[in-house]
């Protein structure tokens, strides 16, 4: 999501300017061309065991689709507790594939257990400032996710991707970010909960590496990974959304990402590395249509790509059919924003039904393609009312305030987080994720 923060001490004014995409261009009328079924071949993609959630089939949508809060559906998420102060994560290896790091073997992310990783949570905000409440960039409401990690674990999440402003506003320091996000570290990754920041100082400005926002993300990144690369529970989504146009349009999403790659193996570590399709991350067509993510990852060690699905791109059988390709170039791909309005009418994108679109899908497809699920938001990355993507009603709350009911998506996510399938345990050489520490 881009987000265009005005950062002052005591308040974060946050405002989201809707993606553009160049192929096609998006409408904020939902136009949904009726394809013929898409008759999965051995190893694809085979439909969820429960019936997805669709939009509407007309030709033209014009008022996007309801959705309503079960009753019934709560979190049982204990009261909050403090944060744990364990050490960084050892892991006991079981049989087979168990390492205690993370590989990408194909399209699969191993779990340092061996069993296959299926990221699922939310896109959350730490606290970075010394003022009460916390109101800041994605923070905005003063929700943090810090000394939440319990809540975390009680509605199933194993990820949290951690929104940054790398180039800080007034009153903070880089120093202060960087502290606010090893905070967040400490308290989640013992427990095996990957995190997963994300400056996003340069989104959407198609950037050469000489602009001078990456300073500032070099330093904030530089001191994450001196003190965290060797925990593979800590990976590099280097920077948000930083491409707007495809990948034939724009050379510098290929080169800015070995770049950054190569900078970050130069630190010694073999965390897994990840970055956003082209076109404001919604690239799935031209990433799955193309041999430039091929080309990208070639040799690369646990090289993933995240996927930004708010639906402006295509429909529910189209994106089943990019993301049986993507899986048969063999890339790894997560989904790394979904999201959509609350109250069931706004956008901050495209339109409500094509937020809406992307998220069902891919909270439908979530573990049928491996490509799991995180929510946009989780702690509020925009002023109070104006929260539209917010797990609980009215747009308030963090994810873990049970004094406001779920939102329709909060209640989707519970749901799959807490109902999440037996682990699958691949039967994959390990030496193919092209990392040195595996004899690759």
């Amino acid at each position: 999501m881009i987000v265009a923060a005005v950062l002052a001490r005591g308040g974060c004014t946050v405002s989201q300017t809707p993606p553009r995409r160049t192929h096609p261009a998006p409408s904020t009328t939902l136009v949904v061309t009726t394809l013929p079924p898409v008759t999965a071949p051995a190893g694809t993609i085979a439909p969820p065991t429960t019936p997805p959630t669709t939009v509407p089939t007309a030709t033209t949508v014009t008022t996007p689709p309801q959705t309503t809060v079960p009753a019934t559906v709560a979190p049982t998420t204990p009261p909050t507790t403090a944060a744990p102060t364990t050490a960084a994560p050892t892991t006991t290896a079981p049989a087979g594939n168990a390492s205690g790091r993370f590989y990408v073997v194909g399209s699969d992310i191993i779990a340092p257990d061996g069993t296959k990783f299926i990221p699922i949570g939310a896109n959350v905000g730490a606290k970075m400032v010394s003022w009460n409440p916390p109101t800041y960039a994605f923070t905005s409401q003063g929700h943090v996710a810090n000394g939440h990690v319990n809540d975390a674990i009680a509605w199933g999440w194993n990820t949290v991707r951690v929104n940054v402003a790398c180039n800080p506003g007034a009153g903070v320091t880089v120093q202060d970010t960087i502290n606010g996000v090893q905070n967040l570290i400490d308290e989640y990754t013992p427990h095996h909960i990957v995190v997963m920041p994300e400056c996003h100082d340069v989104t959407g400005a198609d950037a050469d590496l000489n602009d001078p926002r990456w300073v500032q993300i070099h330093q904030f990144w530089d001191a994450i990974l001196a003190a965290n690369g060797s925990n593979p529970y800590v990976w590099v989504n280097y920077v948000n959304e930083p491409y707007t146009h495809w990948a034939v349009e724009d050379a510098k999403w290929a080169s800015t990402a070995q770049a950054l790659y190569d900078r970050v193996r130069a630190k010694g570590t073999e965390n897994l590395f990840v970055w956003e399709f082209t076109a404001w991350g919604q690239g799935a067509d031209d990433i799955s249509g193309t041999n430039a993510g091929t080309n990208l990852v070639s040799g690369k060690c646990n090289f993933v790509f995240s996927w930004h699905n708010y639906g402006a791109a295509g429909n529910a059988t189209q994106m089943t059919s990019w993301a049986n390709t993507l899986k048969a170039k063999h890339l790894a791909v997560i989904v790394g924003e979904v999201g959509y309005d609350w109250a069931g009418t706004r956008s901050q994108t495209t339109s409500y039904a094509n937020d809406f679109r992307g998220a069902q899908w891919s909270f439908d497809y979530a573990y049928t393609t491996g490509f799991g699920v995180l929510y946009w938001h989780a702690t509020g990355a925009s002023a109070a009312g104006n929260n539209l993507y917010s797990l609980r009603m009215n747009g308030l709350g963090g994810w873990y305030d049970t004094a406001a009911p779920l939102s329709p998506a909060g209640t989707r996510l519970l749901q799959i987080g807490t109902n999440m399938p037996a682990p699958v345990r691949p039967n994959v050489s390990l030496a193919a994720s092209h990392c040195s520490s595996a004899g690759g």
